[in-house]
């Protein structure tokens, strides 16, 4: 496929083939914003993304009431513990969660049935979504603060959003008894159309919308990739005083670059509102420390400690060094090491972000 000065360029690609570089979108999206680089906004058939040249988008930006982030929350969340494990259908079947964490979390393809199925290692659309209404009652969840995270594969999102409706999607999860629940977590990904970065994020911000307004707590889900975004997310939280907390979805940041944009979007957020907290989920432990003294108001949701216990893994604290260490092809229950593996995990956690707070103090 030709190459033109570092962007991917199809044969019926006019040469101003992104129209946000004509302005059309300003002053949401400025001219001047990343255009692209690694994918053509030549997208007919809207695959993974609506680009600024898909034949309906404006349908797209009619049902969430345009690009603007203008959708007002009111949710007041400002008790939240630091770490909290996150279960799948069988680890809350398996163990009850110990008692001095608060807070479980579960993700969308654990509470539905249905939406996306993978056929020969990737997902597919499918035909109906049905909704696992007794979850909460499984015995991981029993007493428990639970959020939902409404992260997972693209495919399952999309599904999820486009048949909200028919299978009253927010209307059940309102229903179900969900302490709170994050915003839809539609991707952003640099190298594509800066139109379809804005739609998704303006989508995610409707979705917790649609959570208000069912009665249940919303957390919105911000993810920014350039100072742009950040920006538009900051005249947000402006205006929006009484939201505390926000997350984000870090499960798929694994390159140095992609933390970096993680780390820089929440400093910049946390020390512009000082009253803001962040639940990241899936960040990686050993990278936290970028966050300095901003540790005390970062929490943390993953689900290390139930894949480790699937995979007869322990996770054990060394004594002498006080680091994580694994013990694999454990022959300890699976219920034993679902509730040694968040204990740990949590403990590990809590000293490390003491060393950072006191290091960060001590060099002040």
């Amino acid at each position: 496929m030709p190459m033109q000065q570092g962007l991917l360029v199809f044969p019926d690609d006019p040469p101003s083939y992104c129209e946000v570089g004509l302005g059309k979108f300003e002053p949401v999206i400025k001219k001047e914003e990343p255009q692209g680089g690694t994918v053509s906004c030549h997208n007919p058939l809207g695959q993974n993304i609506i680009t600024c040249r898909h034949p309906y988008r404006n349908e797209f930006v009619e049902e969430v009431g345009g690009l603007t982030l203008d959708a007002k929350l009111s949710t007041q969340i400002e008790e939240l513990p630091f770490y909290i494990p996150v279960l799948d259908i069988s680890s809350s079947q398996e163990s009850k969660v110990p008692s001095f964490l608060p807070t479980v979390g579960v993700t969308l393809k654990d509470i539905i049935l249905g939406g996306a199925k993978q056929i020969a290692g990737t997902y597919h659309e499918d035909a109906a979504i049905s909704f696992r209404d007794s979850i909460l009652s499984f015995k991981g969840f029993s007493g428990k603060n639970v959020i939902l995270f409404l992260t997972g594969t693209d495919t399952l999102i999309e599904t999820a959003w486009h048949r909200r409706e028919p299978c009253k999607f927010f209307e059940t999860i309102g229903n179900m008894g969900f302490w709170a629940v994050g915003g839809m977590n539609f991707s952003v990904f640099e190298g594509e159309c800066a139109f379809s970065q804005a739609l998704n994020q303006k989508r995610s911000l409707f979705s917790s919308h649609l959570i208000e307004e069912n009665n249940v707590q919303a957390i919105p889900h911000v993810y920014a990739i350039n100072q742009h975004h950040i920006e538009r997310w900051a005249e947000w939280f402006l205006l929006n005083p009484s939201v505390k907390l926000f997350t984000i979805n870090c499960q798929m940041q694994k390159s140095d670059h992609d933390i970096s944009q993680v780390v820089t979007t929440v400093k910049i957020l946390l020390r512009k509102f000082p009253y803001l907290h962040v639940l990241l989920q899936g960040f990686r432990f050993n990278e936290i420390y970028q966050f300095g003294s901003l540790i005390h108001r970062i929490h943390f949701a993953d689900k290390m400690p139930v894949k480790c216990a699937y995979a007869r893994t322990e996770i054990l604290i060394d004594k002498s060094s006080g680091k994580l260490s694994n013990v694999e092809k454990s022959t300890k229950s699976k219920k034993y090491l679902l509730r040694n593996n968040i204990t740990n995990r949590c403990m590990f956690l809590e000293s490390l972000r003491n060393k950072i707070l006191q290091r960060t103090y001590n060099n002040i």
